[in-house]
């Protein structure tokens, strides 16, 4: 009996489950579908496609006993995918949802913003003025990352709408951000990666008996234009540039574009800077420089990394303290900075020479035919395929 998380083996799921530990609840994995029968609260912190989603659910057993525990009146928490899969259907993936929400899951037009939305937005609540919020604040900001979105048409959807909880505003598309009713609750955004605002929704969720929550009266949904300006907001994210030393130890590191090692001093040498000159610049330990920047407030850092399997086992003992995401960068220049081993020139004045003068092959380079000068068969691509490989066996 307890608290259960469903991971349906695609989606990072990690964020969450430190989110938890950090909160202090414990839980465990569904791993069989008798684990649904034992629960007596789940969350499903869906990352990823609907159609991955709904199939990984079917492929292990797993989406009738979810519709069946959903079904049987105990509480459900879903994240993102976890919230969409409610639905009936999604444009993403040719698959039925579980269609407890009677509408369907749309892409974000992308005629005046980029997609998919992805950053912090605020929400705004259709019931404030009901005790139980289950934790959400319209003062806060919640991350978001998505690129389809239950469009909010109380006009066309009356039924569903009766499930929205609160909405979100990016561009001028104005979307469902949570949705609850009865024993379900689901939110579109992560928070698990919403700093102490989403630390707070899951603690509110989390610790509130389902017996003495109170649930908003189904009233009348009615329509909600889009404002002049959506809620986004800017962050600021803590970098590091983390490498290994000439010991093979992992440090923080600053350096002149892509040179990290000390400069000899210009002014009269002292006996240190003798010793470190020609070194990695060393700035401190990463876990320990991480921590630091959580404990000041910073609750996201990007750390930028020379390999990846040292960045996983870096991340480790940050994330059980913080909640890390993001990927492991290599410290080499850019693809086009590199300079050509024949000429000396940067690559891409090539790749451009190549393509003329609008960036186009000719139609016999396309096609994959020889050129005239040079002897090199196929087209840009090919190209700069050959020059990767190149640069990796070096």
């Amino acid at each position: 009996m307890g608290l259960f998380l469903l991971d349906y083996g695609a989606g990072n799921v990690q964020s969450l489950a430190n989110s938890l530990e950090k909160l202090g609840h414990e839980f465990k994995w569904i791993s069989s579908p008798e684990d649904f029968d034992v629960a007596t609260s789940l969350v499903f912190p869906g990352v990823g496609a609907f159609q991955t989603a709904v199939e990984g659910l079917r492929s292990r057993g797993l989406l009738e006993p979810l519709r069946k525990y959903i079904a049987s009146g105990k509480p459900y928490f879903g994240i993102c995918i976890g919230m969409q899969v409610l639905f009936q259907s999604s444009s993403e993936g040719d698959v039925a949802g579980l269609g407890i929400i009677p509408t369907s899951i749309g892409l974000f037009s992308n005629e005046d913003k980029s997609v998919p939305h992805m950053g912090w937005n605020s929400v705004e609540l259709l019931d404030s003025e009901h005790k139980s919020n289950e934790g959400i604040d319209q003062s806060a900001h919640y991350y978001f990352v998505h690129s389809y979105r239950a469009a909010y048409d109380p006009e066309h959807n009356p039924e569903a709408a009766q499930w929205v909880h609160s909405v979100a505003q990016y561009g001028q598309e104005v979307f469902v951000s949570s949705v609850r009713k009865g024993n379900v609750f689901g939110c579109q955004f992560h928070p698990e990666k919403s700093g102490p605002a989403g630390l707070r929704l899951l603690n509110a969720w989390l610790s509130e008996p389902e017996s003495q929550r109170e649930h908003a009266p189904a009233t009348p949904r009615i329509s909600h234009p889009p404002k002049p300006k959506d809620g986004l907001t800017k962050r600021i994210i803590a970098c590091m540039d983390v490498r290994s030393n000439d010991q093979g130890d992992l440090v923080v590191t600053k350096g002149d574009q892509y040179d990290v090692r000390e400069k000899p001093s210009s002014s009269a040498p002292t006996a240190n800077a003798v010793e470190t000159a020609g070194a990695v610049r060393n700035l401190g330990k990463p876990v320990a420089l991480a921590s630091r920047y959580y404990a000041a407030g910073r609750r996201r850092a990007r750390a930028a990394q020379h390999h990846l399997l040292p960045a996983l086992a870096t991340a480790r003992p940050a994330d059980a303290r913080g909640r890390a995401c993001g990927g492991a960068h290599d410290l080499r220049a850019p693809y086009h900075r590199r300079r050509h081993p024949r000429h000396g020139r940067p690559r891409w004045h090539a790749a451009q020479r190549a393509r003329g003068r609008r960036g186009v092959l000719p139609r016999g380079r396309r096609q994959g035919q020889h050129r005239k000068r040079g002897g090199v068969r196929g087209g840009a691509h090919a190209r700069r395929g050959r020059a990767r490989r190149r640069d990796e066996r070096d």
